[in-house]
């Protein structure tokens, strides 16, 4: 088996859900809950229609936390504008995000507008939200944003796929990445050395996926140096996880690994990650005109 197969399988699980997550509108999202609210603003001092506002006076926060009661409330138009004041002004990441998700799914009396959508998302990812950044990169891959003849739309995917994982350190993310590069995808060439290093900072959470992919590395050379030893502790906490692969390759490879087997101590199982799913993103139902019970966070990440 050559290192380009190993990623076959990957990365068509990585399409698949890519394209399933857009198609059903679902993508990684916040919503907004009341406890977030501040308690020293009062709605009826902050109706955006109202002469005595002075937007210029008031935080992030608090136009964010003023877009939260209009989008909860049902008044999208008034939301899109505190969102946007909070974005703009406040310099306040969720409020770019929440934008961009009513634009690009439409709701009541706000047209769904992709051109917008990515601005937004552009936005909220300048700001450092790796939701913003994720979505910027769904809407790439789909070639839902125009680009120019000579460049190409995974390129621009890739850059936003691996902003999302700085940003947020997802595991999820990090293996996505480490496939993309791994199989050249957004780049001139395959990197095995720096897939590798996607696949270690994601497989130090155990992720299984990633866990496979990097001990079947370590089993061949491939990108890391040779040690047979690692490869099997890495393919033991994927195939306790449940991951068929790795528990194919164990059970093809147990004369490699019997010295080592009868030697190495036992290992923590990894989490519930879905074994078929190697790198689903985690993802939410949008937004709707029923508010969500959780809101965006009410301060920019990092």
């Amino acid at each position: 088996m050559t290192w380009a197969m190993v990623f076959s399988t990957s990365i068509s699980a990585v399409v698949l859900s890519i394209v399933a997550s857009l198609s059903c509108c679902v993508e990684k999202s916040s919503s907004i809950d009341e406890t977030t609210e501040r308690s020293d603003v009062s709605t009826t001092d902050t109706d955006i229609g109202s002469e005595n506002v002075d937007m210029k006076k008031m935080s992030g926060d608090e136009m964010f936390s003023n877009g939260n009661r209009a989008y909860r409330s049902g008044s999208m138009k008034d939301a899109v504008k505190w969102y946007g004041a909070a974005a703009d002004g406040g310099k306040h990441a969720a409020a770019a995000f929440m934008l961009a998700r009513i634009y690009e799914d439409g709701v009541d009396g706000i047209g769904a507008n992709l051109k917008l959508a990515a601005e937004w998302y552009a936005r909220g990812s300048e700001l450092g939200d790796a939701d913003s950044s994720y979505n910027l990169a769904l809407m790439y891959k789909l070639e839902l944003i125009p680009v120019s003849p000579e460049e190409d739309t995974a390129v621009w995917a890739l850059k936003y796929f691996t902003l999302s994982a700085e940003q947020s350190n997802d595991a999820d993310t990090l293996f996505l990445v480490g496939t993309w590069i791994g199989r050249g995808l957004g780049r001139d060439a395959p990197d095995d050395g720096a897939a590798a290093t996607y696949f270690a900072r994601a497989a130090e959470q155990k992720h299984p996926g990633a866990c496979y992919s990097l001990g079947f590395m370590y089993f061949h050379g491939t990108g890391v140096a040779k040690d047979t030893a690692q490869a099997m502790t890495l393919m033991r906490v994927s195939a306790q996880a449940g991951n068929k692969q790795a528990q194919a390759f164990l059970s093809s490879h147990m004369q490699s690994f019997a010295p080592i087997e009868r030697s190495a101590p036992p290992i923590e199982a990894a989490n519930d990650t879905d074994p078929q799913e190697m790198a689903t993103p985690p993802s939410t139902t949008p937004p709707s005109t029923t508010p969500p019970t959780t809101p965006p966070p009410t301060t920019p990440p990092p």
